[in-house]
């Protein structure tokens, strides 16, 4: 899950860049937003080529999140969730019994650390410039091929 603490600092830009970092690896992300978004989703579907949803703690309850989450990532290779803002959002996913007959919940975490960061940077940095890389061997190949209709006939 991205968080920040505001509105406006980026976590569309950056959801869409690990996104497209990972289908460029070759893996099947789903996308998650988590509140009542339909704009950032539609970013989202465009750069995965599959439906995100959204998923919704003021419309719907936590056992109806974990299954919604479930449900639309059990196919898929990784789950990607945008949050709306703030670092400490929690998402319940799973609910279980513990020890004592306690329902508890597996909640989504927030695995970023310095290390972390990094890898994230570093992935979504190398996917932006394979992505650049491959646009300017095709804008030379398409210059290749005009360029050889213009040779001197002889």
């Amino acid at each position: 899950m991205l968080t920040a603490g505001a509105s406006g600092s980026g976590k569309t830009l950056l959801t869409c860049g690990i996104l497209q970092a990972l289908k460029n690896r070759g893996l099947n992300p789903a996308s998650f937003k988590c509140g009542p978004d339909y704009i950032d989703p539609m970013f989202h579907t465009k750069v995965i080529g599959t439906k995100s949803r959204n998923l919704d703690t003021f419309f719907t309850g936590e056992d109806t999140l974990g299954y919604l989450l479930e449900k639309n990532s059990r196919d898929c290779d990784i789950a990607v969730m945008e949050g709306k803002n703030g670092l400490f959002a929690r998402m319940p996913c799973r609910s279980y019994q513990d020890r004592h007959g306690n329902t508890q919940y597996s909640d989504t975490f927030f695995p970023l650390n310095a290390n972390d960061r990094t890898a994230i940077n570093e992935a979504v940095l190398s996917a932006y410039q394979q992505e650049l890389e491959q646009n300017e061997a095709e804008d030379l190949e398409e210059g290749e091929d005009e360029s050889e209709g213009l040779a001197p006939q002889m």
